[in-house]
């Protein structure tokens, strides 16, 4: 029984969005942390997340502490392949109880910055993911023909949110992973996204 899943792959990319689109239907709450993060940050944010499973790039696999290897099913995500396997060094089943304190109404749980202490997990419900659907739709005129151009962290709250939008509404998306300025105008040219978010800073 595994209730809550960190999903912990590079800051975006299909396989990652995927998966925890896929384990919300499952009924999981996913965990998200950012990749970029210290080893040791890593390791802490995700045995305060009580997770029992967790996807993460090979990379990322090897910074992870053996005490939490040996105790959850951790498997490989890859930007290009859809299917996962687990890593085999990391235990074939949930070997802790059940989480006690499970919110069933809870769709994902990001952590804040930290900038002012130690990084704090939020809770995002479902509610709130679909009512922010219908308010967006309702001011945007998104719909199944919109494109979207996806450049968030999707461990960011504004990443994850509007990602879970446009999917959720059927519309196609592009992604750019570990964007910088050329990729961004690349980005831009080749796909010619009706939507684009981004904070202030790059739209000046």
């Amino acid at each position: 029984s595994i209730s809550k899943t960190l999903v912990k792959s590079s800051s975006l990319s299909p396989s990652a969005v995927l998966a925890g689109v896929s384990l919300g239907y499952s009924g999981v709450i996913v965990v998200l942390i950012d990749p970029t993060l210290p080893k040791e940050e890593i390791n802490r944010l995700l045995m305060e997340s009580d997770v029992r499973g967790a996807f993460a790039t090979n990379k990322m696999y090897e910074q992870l502490d053996s005490d939490i290897v040996c105790q959850i099913p951790i498997f490989c995500i890859n930007a290009v392949e859809t299917s996962v396997k687990r890593f085999t060094s990391s235990a074939s089943k949930v070997l802790l109880e059940e989480t006690p304190d499970r919110h069933f109404d809870v769709a994902a749980i990001l952590f804040s910055s930290g900038t002012t202490a130690s990084m704090k997990g939020i809770m995002l419900t479902w509610h709130s993911v679909m009512r922010s659907r219908d308010l967006f739709a309702d001011v945007s005129g998104m719909s199944t023909k919109t494109s979207y151009l996806v450049v968030f962290p999707y461990n960011h709250v504004s990443g994850y949110s509007s990602t879970m939008m446009y999917f959720l509404t059927g519309c196609s998306m592009g992604m750019i992973e570990n964007v910088n300025a050329s990729k961004l105008a690349e980005g831009l040219q080749s796909y010619m996204p009706h939507h684009f978010g981004m904070v202030p800073k790059v739209y000046d």
